[in-house]
């Protein structure tokens, strides 16, 4: 399940798409707002939800080679306004998440056994 916040005045001007993950295409934004019969208030963020399925192929050495992110079910997306209070900033985001993000040690120290060259 992905969840992506954005801004109503991005709905209505269809800027939407440099703020959307890549999955979510333009016409299939179009076609979930209209089957919703959506009018987004500019002044407001949403919450769009919805499942998405993605391929990570790996070299042989255990490193990302591409990504293949796909929306299987547009019509099952759900759009909510949030309240003010429910947003969440990059900065709060940063915040949250620095504790959890720490450096990934050399590939060959832990893998192959030997010291960067």
């Amino acid at each position: 399940m992905a969840h992506q916040q954005i801004a109503g005045r991005s709905l209505m001007a269809n800027r939407v798409m440099a703020r959307l993950p890549g999955f979510l295409s333009e016409a299939l934004l179009k076609r979930v707002l209209a089957a919703k019969n959506f009018k987004a208030d500019e002044n407001s963020m949403y919450l769009y939800s919805n499942v998405i399925q993605m391929i990570w192929p790996y070299d042989d050495r255990g490193r990302l080679v591409g990504e293949d992110v796909w929306e299987p079910d547009p019509d099952k997306a759900t759009i909510v306004k949030l309240d003010p209070a429910d947003v969440l900033t990059t900065e709060e985001a940063g915040k949250a998440l620095a504790p959890l993000i720490k450096p990934l040690p050399s590939f060959d120290e832990m893998v192959l056994g030997r010291g960067a060259a």
